[in-house]
């Protein structure tokens, strides 16, 4: 290995531990409460140096909100099969965000400080963004099966796919997000999750259903 390889893989390690000395922070003190002093102190680090590797707290949790991201995706392979027909994987999919929400909390945390009034951070360009909804996300996996439905004549073809996964997404997300911020009035009326946004994943694909079968 060359020293120019070298040289990026100690820093790609460091930027890791950085995130991940962050997160622990904003699960012990709260997103809003940290501070890049305290992410600096938790990695053992000059808050100079810290700022070599990440401009800002809010391009700390973006890359955060990656990590999480890569998380739930692997959470969906594995409960998603391609043997499943379309309807049953978003199935799945809806499951496996429920999951994550109950099972990675604090990185759920983090996804909906960034789902709520969050600009690009400095330094991170839209392209990067589309990019990492693309393949990191569970964007692209829902896209993927809502392109299997519509090419076996189960969706209807006359929505583009890119646009319905995103509004997927985006419904899935702000559910979830409701859920969360609601949570004690959802369990006062006795509704379960679950069926919530299973009913959810329901509303959006009657709308979607080709009516010709």
């Amino acid at each position: 290995m060359g020293t120019t390889e070298r040289k990026e893989r100690e820093r790609n390690l460091r930027r890791e531990e950085i995130l991940a000395a962050a997160e622990k922070v904003f699960a012990q003190k709260g997103i809003i409460s940290s501070t890049i002093d305290d992410i600096a102190r938790e990695a053992e680090l000059g808050k100079g140096t810290l700022y070599n590797y990440f401009p800002s707290k809010e391009a700390i949790l973006w890359h955060c909100a990656v990590r999480g991201m890569r998380i739930l995706r692997e959470i969906i392979l594995r409960s998603t099969s391609s043997e499943n027909e379309p309807l049953v994987n978003l199935g799945k999919i809806a499951e496996s965000f429920l999951h994550f929400a109950a099972h990675e909390k604090n990185y759920f945390a983090i996804f909906l400080h960034v789902g709520i009034g969050f600009s690009i951070p400095a330094g991170i360009t839209r392209q990067e963004v589309k990019e990492v909804f693309e393949t990191e996300s569970p964007h692209g996996l829902i896209k993927k099966e809502l392109i299997r439905g519509s090419q076996t004549g189960l969706f209807r073809s006359d929505i583009d796919p890119d646009l319905l996964a995103h509004a997927v997404w985006i419904q899935f997300f702000s559910f979830m997000q409701l859920i969360s911020l609601n949570r004690e009035m959802v369990e006062a009326f006795g509704l379960d999750h679950e069926r919530l946004i299973q009913t959810n994943l329901q509303m959006i694909v009657n709308g979607i259903r080709n009516e010709k079968i």
